[in-house]
């Protein structure tokens, strides 16, 4: 784990990242399975997805269910890797906290974006969530073989994989920062 290096903008995301993790711990439902706050690298991504395979095993949950859960935290993950914003230490801070309710599974994801984004990805979320299922898939698909796929990623894909791998279940929370920063929390339920 990473521990906030100072920087102001950081420790709203550290505190909702806590306030999160409390409401699993206190409601009697939900078992916290794992939980994450730090800098999100290409190491930090690998041990978390190895740790999920494990825990997702050591639960017996169905293969076509432990699929679903190891594609949302890759692209989740990967998601504040690449876009998420980076501290002065040149970190990716973000927050991932993973849960079972007994009746869903409840993955969140949070990182800090430029509040000038906010727009755009709240108008990408709000269309995204507009779409059915057949839709979403047909736009993954026309995105996959028509977009230029940069360094970065791919035109939103991810978003799009999530929604189809958990049914449609996605919840986009935007929180103002400062001035200049805001919070991005990705809400994502798997049902049973």
């Amino acid at each position: 784990m990473v521990k906030v290096n100072n920087n102001p903008a950081e420790f709203p995301l550290k505190e909702k990242f806590e306030k999160l993790l409390n409401g699993c711990k206190t409601q009697s439902q939900h078992q916290c399975l794992h939980q994450f706050f730090g800098d999100v690298n290409e190491m930090s991504i690998e041990q978390i997805s190895r740790e999920i395979e494990i825990i997702t095993s050591s639960n017996n949950y169905s293969k076509s269910r432990r699929k679903k859960v190891f594609t949302i935290v890759i692209e989740g993950l990967q998601n504040i890797f690449r876009h998420g914003l980076s501290n002065l230490s040149k970190e990716s801070i973000g927050a991932f906290l993973f849960c079972d309710s007994g009746n869903n599974l409840h993955l969140h994801f949070i990182n800090l974006i430029q509040a000038e984004d906010v727009l755009k990805m709240k108008t990408f979320c709000a269309n995204l969530k507009l779409k059915s299922l057949k839709e979403t898939k047909e736009l993954y698909l026309k995105t996959l073989l028509t977009s230029d796929l940069t360094e970065k990623g791919g035109a939103s894909l991810g978003c799009m994989l999530m929604k189809l791998k958990s049914d449609g279940n996605l919840e986009y929370i935007f929180d103002i920062v400062g001035n200049d920063l805001s919070c991005f929390h990705l809400s994502v339920v798997i049902s049973k």
